[in-house]
């Protein structure tokens, strides 16, 4: 198996995990351990403002890793074709978002967690 056709299979499979987690997250009430840690989870001062601030950006980041997964394993196997330049692009967008979900998560946490010497 070619390295970049796992990677795109990796991402596909992250991405559609990643919407999972935040339909669950929106449908419990609850911070799933993949976001927060679950020490961390009980320094939060108001969990449903954190799901709702956090749970758009986790559907938007997971539909782009899925659709940009897709379309490298499709033409990975050759259903589509795509130049080799693909690969690196979508490599790029999903790096991208992924950083502006992480700082988007450092964010809220900050605000919306206690300190940690309290």
């Amino acid at each position: 198996m070619k390295t970049i056709l796992l990677m795109d299979i990796v991402i596909a499979a992250f991405g559609l995990y990643l919407v999972f987690v935040a339909l669950g997250m929106k449908r419990n009430g609850k911070i799933n351990t993949l976001v927060i840690a679950e020490h961390e989870q009980k320094k939060c001062r108001d969990t449903k403002a954190y799901i709702a601030g956090v749970v758009p950006y986790m559907y938007f980041f997971g539909i782009v890793a899925l659709v940009v997964g897709v379309i490298g394993i499709l033409g990975d196997l050759k259903v589509l074709s795509l130049a080799r330049v693909w690969s690196f692009i979508e490599l790029a967008l999903f790096w991208a978002h992924w950083s502006f979900l992480h700082m988007d998560c450092v964010i809220r946490k900050k605000n919306i967690f206690k300190a940690l010497n309290m």
